[in-house]
């Protein structure tokens, strides 16, 4: 064996003939690892595509859109429009709650609510028309409030924006509401 493998005959097998000595057996490249290559990469392609279909549901793709994310301004503006909406969807004998909002958009109780929870949520549940906040503005609240672009927002992301237009300055609110009037009485600042 060892004049096997000592092929220049030195006494010492090299590190060149030990490795020969080693791949003796080795698997050789045939069509059964071609097919397992195809197999692995059609695997990879169809996990690719359910990722993408996934980033889409969660409208990740919001962020490529183009669309800007919302500035301080424009968030404490639309804080005060949603949670005037709020106020007004609310039942008389139930105090307006942005924690019981979440709860009932994030149906799986998971704690984060998707974009078209979100955009549901304003378009049905406070029926705030494309006419007092457009899709494009939607899309750019989404994007400052899902800061990290998870396409998920927390209940705590929620409550904080809920809760912008409460630390406003008054003059700044009494701002906003003249603002607020202004879209429903038809653009007249009253």
């Amino acid at each position: 064996l060892w004049l096997a493998l000592d092929a220049d005959g030195s006494g010492l097998i090299s590190s060149g003939e030990f490795g020969k000595l080693m791949r003796i057996g080795a698997p050789t490249p045939d069509s059964a690892s071609a097919s397992r290559h195809f197999v692995y990469g059609r695997n990879r392609a169809a996990g690719d595509a359910v990722r993408a279909e996934k980033d889409m549901r969660r409208r990740r793709d919001v962020a490529r859109s183009g669309v800007r994310p919302a500035d301080a301004a424009e968030m404490a503006e639309l804080s005060a429009i949603l949670r005037d909406a709020h106020r007004a969807t609310s039942p008389p004998w139930e105090s307006p709650s942005w924690f019981k909002l979440f709860r009932r958009v994030d149906v799986n109780g998971s704690g984060l609510i998707s974009f078209d929870e979100f955009a549901k949520m304003v378009r049905s549940l406070l029926k705030l028309p494309t006419s007092l906040l457009s899709e494009s503005r939607l899309e750019a609240l989404w994007l400052a409030l899902d800061a990290d672009g998870s396409g998920l927002i927390s209940s705590g992301e929620f409550g904080a924006f809920f809760k912008l237009s409460l630390l406003e300055s008054r003059s700044e609110r009494a701002s906003i509401a003249r603002l607020l009037r202004s879209r429903h009485c038809g653009g007249v600042v009253v």
